[in-house]
């Protein structure tokens, strides 16, 4: 991802939607959200979904979802904006 101010923006969003601990380490691209990584369940990445929908003004569509897209940070920051680039084609 090439801008930083929505990468902090998309980290944001992880933080809050998935209500970590500020005790927790820092978040960063490379943090892993599914399996040995944060343990992200189904249920975290739906309210995750939303609140990048909400955060980013975008309607992202279920056939769009891959659990490739939430791997980490980084692959969901990269997620949001490919959607971000097609909204403005």
């Amino acid at each position: 991802m090439s801008d930083p101010d929505s990468t902090g923006r998309v980290l944001r969003v992880i933080e809050e939607s998935l209500e970590l601990p500020s005790s927790s380490l820092p978040l960063t691209v490379e943090t892993t959200l599914i399996g040995e990584g944060l343990g992200t369940d189904s249920i975290e990445i739906l309210r995750l979904v939303a609140a990048l929908e909400e955060e980013f003004d975008l309607e992202i569509d279920d056939e769009r979802l891959t659990l490739g897209h939430f791997h980490s940070a980084g692959t969901v920051a990269e997620f949001v904006m490919s959607l971000i680039r097609q909204e403005k084609q």
